[in-house]
Order: C-alpha cells, then structure tokens, then sequence
C-alpha cells in the first residue's frame, strides 16, 4: 500500500490519538499559563512542539547510554574474552529494559551525565532525597538482575 493511501485511510485516527495524548499533556500547563486568545495558537504549537521534542530527547539520551555501555567497554584479549564481554552486556541491556522509563533515566543520568543527586532532582523531580532513594533501588534492581557485586 503506498504510503498516501496508508496515510489517506489512517490519518485522522492517528490525529485523534495525537491530539488527545497532547491535549492531556497540555491541560495542565493550560490552567497554569492561561494564554489569551491572541496567543493561544502559538501556545498550543508550542506545547506540541515541546512535547515531540521531549519525547525525540528521550529516545536520544536511550540511544547515548547504550551506545556508551558499548564504547566503555574494555578491549578484548582473546575470543572467549570478547564472548564474555557480550554475554554481560546483553545481560545489562536486558536488566535495563525490565526497569521503568523513570528509572533508566535516573540511572542514565547519574551514571553517563554524572549529574548529581541535587540535578537530577532538578531535572526530573522530586525532591533530592526522593531521587537518591529511587535511583539507589533502581541500581540494586539491576544488579539483582545480572548478579553484579556492589
């Protein structure tokens, strides 16, 4: 099916959907910043265009941690080396996908940024106190996962 036709027959239900995820995101922000109707359009278009770019930052920062377990890692010696190497890195990108999305970000950036707990607290919220407690169980979860010594 060429891709007008797919387009042509699916477009406005994936617009719907669209525009509720965005109007349900943009609701909040609604009741805070009020806009005037002068302003409302670009208001709206600028809250889609905040939401598509979080949402394409988020994959980025995904790809940039993974990417980075990949490059960090210690040059083979041998074979059975390079073997081993790979076994434990699929096993960490498994260990990864089973914890949330908040908390892959709490352990990416602390870990590949090297924010502190007071940034990332910043960054994604709560309070200090709250994100240390989270990304420390987010780091036990994982080495749970792959049995990894602390």
């Amino acid at each position: 099916m060429p891709f007008q036709d797919l387009y042509l027959q699916h477009g406005r239900t994936v617009h719907r959907y669209c525009l509720a995820r965005l109007l349900a995101h943009a609701y909040g922000a609604y009741v805070r910043a009020q806009p005037s109707e002068v302003e409302a359009r670009a208001w709206l278009l600028r809250i889609a265009r905040n939401v598509v770019n979080d949402h394409f930052r988020s994959k980025l920062r995904h790809r940039r941690l993974v990417g980075s377990i990949w490059r960090n890692s210690a040059p083979p010696i041998d074979p059975q080396h390079q073997a081993v190497v790979n076994r434990q890195r699929e096993e960490v990108l498994r260990a990864l996908g089973t914890l949330s999305r908040r908390e892959r970000e709490q352990i990416g950036v602390r870990a590949a940024a090297a924010l502190s707990y007071s940034e990332i607290s910043q960054q994604l919220g709560p309070s200090e106190n709250a994100v240390t407690v989270a990304t420390y169980r987010a780091i036990s979860k994982l080495r749970r996962y792959v049995a990894m010594p602390a």
